[in-house]
């Protein structure tokens, strides 16, 4: 439900009075607007500093390899030094925040091409993966305590999955088959997972609440896509995966030891964060682990338990989202299942599409499910 559709209906229900809802409004209003501003300053400063960075490298081969460093590390020093002058401007008259956000996000990116230069100069036999994880590790402190903007913490966030999946399959080589997927099916869940807890945390939600929304969505967002494409292993790599370890109780053992440590963390987050402003998150990361153990538990290669797997996923998120009034997140849960239930007929009655009147059976089937689908969701939306 939208912000004028939230307020006009408390204003009906005597909630908040009429300048409560304009004052609401217009503050409201303001923010975003100053967001969509900052955003484009952003990204006009990311494209000054890549426009510095082609000229640089026009001219590469002309600079010695130590006159480089010192040029670099002279550079970050600078940003460094103005980024702590910026930062004591904080909630005072001359404080400049888009500048703030674009000194750090700068120097947030040339620590990476600090790294990569010491390498290149020093031929250093070391990996992307290793360079990435030694910038994020340098990275942290400064990406805490200084930015403000959902804009660098989301940048921050995506850099952060990128180094987690260059590092998998950089330190993955040498293991075996079932190690592999062992692993991956870790990091699919803990990392997502410890992002959250991060969101949790009091000292972030006070101190950093933007960093707080964009780790509570992205979390959420990282592990729904996972559970989703969880349903594949029924595809046949599911048992191919069973089949790799060296006896089936190692893979229900290791799988089963991972899964029971997702919930038990889970189970000690809300524990711990009693005063959680959203109770349906909770639901929803249960939902999520058991989803994605699902298809390693029952190791069978039948197509149709994965499409089962994926609308049972999306009828669930869509009932926990609709308890908790989330109007645009059951739509597209409905969507989804709808989608998914057209593929299966799609599948089924193949065959029928080599001619007219499959072809027109398909339309009215798809129509048909269009139109319930959407039915259904204006039914939900009036039962909230």
């Amino acid at each position: 439900m939208r912000l004028k559709s939230r307020l006009s209906l408390w204003e009906k229900n005597g909630l908040i009075s009429a300048d409560n809802a304009s004052a609401i409004q217009s503050f409201e209003k303001n923010r975003t607007s100053k967001q969509f501003a900052i955003g484009f300053q952003m990204v006009g400063v990311f494209s000054i500093l890549l426009g510095f960075a082609m000229v640089i490298g026009a001219n590469w081969q002309e600079i010695g390899p130590y006159a480089k460093l010192a040029a670099h590390f002279a550079l970050n020093a600078g940003l460094g030094i103005w980024l702590l002058k910026l930062h004591k401007t904080i909630g005072q008259p001359n404080d400049r925040p888009i500048l703030r956000e674009g000194v750090c996000l700068a120097l947030f990116g040339l620590t990476l091409t600090f790294i990569a230069l010491i390498g290149q100069v020093f031929q250093l036999d070391g990996s992307t993966a290793a360079a990435l994880i030694l910038w994020m590790i340098l990275s942290v402190p400064m990406m805490m305590m200084f930015p403000r903007s959902r804009f660098s913490a989301s940048l921050w966030f995506v850099a952060l999955i990128v180094t987690v999946i260059m590092g998998f399959f950089e330190f993955s080589k040498p293991l075996g088959d079932f190690e592999k997927g062992v692993f991956g099916y870790f990091l699919a869940l803990f990392v997502p997972l410890s992002v959250f807890g991060d969101h949790c945390m009091t000292i972030t939600r006070k101190y950093r609440p933007e960093f707080s929304d964009v780790f509570r969505r992205g979390s959420l967002v990282l592990l729904i896509c996972a559970a989703t494409l969880s349903g594949f292993w029924f595809y046949g790599a599911g048992n191919d995966f069973y089949r790799s370890a060296s006896h089936g109780s190692q893979h229900y053992l290791f799988i089963g030891l991972i899964t029971a440590c997702a919930f038990v963390y889970i189970g000690f987050l809300k524990t711990c964060f009693k005063d959680h402003e959203e109770p349906s998150d909770w639901t929803v990361l249960n939902l999520c682990v058991a989803a994605m153990a699902l298809p390693l538990f029952i190791v069978v290669d039948l197509d149709f338990l994965g499409a089962l797997l994926f609308m049972g996923f999306w009828m669930g998120l869509g009932y926990i989202w609709q308890k908790a009034g989330e109007d645009k997140l059951v739509s597209l849960a409905i969507t989804l299942v709808t989608l998914r239930l057209y593929i299966v007929f799609l599948e089924v009655f193949g065959g029928l599409m080599t001619n007219g009147i499959g072809l027109i059976l398909a339309g009215c089937v798809l129509i048909g499910m269009v139109k319930g689908a959407k039915r259904f969701s204006n039914f939900l939306k009036e039962t909230v």
